[in-house]
């Protein structure tokens, strides 16, 4: 009998594959199996998005796989152009920018490239990182509950 005998068996192009969203810098979003929705909240655009299996992100300093469950919080300054709230599945295309803040729980496995971890992560992880511009006075004040999502306000003077 010739050819491969099992059919399932990994292949080196399953990891070209699964790593390939990682490559396109000109695509900032997220995608995979996830629902997400977003809202603007007091001069910022909140967007929360919800992975079960896999999911790819591929945003200014926060790249990154995961493979489980994950919750996502991306805070960015609002533009002109934000519409109200929205929501989708699959894929979602964030500002080509660094959020203001982040915060995330994953339960999996988890391989990130951010500004607050470098690694690769397996079980339970919880990350947030805020990024302000020090040259410039802004405030941005966080509101989160485990009861309710979270209020965030952001203010910056010229």
């Amino acid at each position: 009998m010739t050819g491969d005998s099992n059919p399932m068996r990994f292949k080196p192009h399953h990891l070209i594959a699964a790593f390939l969203p990682l490559s396109l810098t000109g695509c900032a979003g997220t995608f995979g199996t996830l629902a997400w929705r977003t809202w603007n909240d007091h001069g910022t655009r909140v967007t929360e998005v919800r992975s079960v299996g896999f999911e790819s992100r591929n945003l200014p300093g926060y790249r990154g796989i995961s493979l489980g469950q994950r919750v996502t919080t991306y805070v960015n300054r609002l533009s002109n152009t934000d519409q109200g709230e929205a929501s989708g599945w699959g894929y979602i295309s964030l500002p080509n920018e660094t959020p203001l803040f982040t915060q995330s729980i994953t339960i999996g496995s988890d391989l990130a490239f951010e500004p607050s971890y470098i690694g690769m992560t397996l079980g339970v992880a919880s990350r947030s990182c805020a990024a302000l511009d020090l040259g410039q006075s802004s405030t941005l004040q966080i509101h989160t509950s485990s009861t309710s999502s979270g209020r965030f306000s952001f203010q910056q003077q010229p």
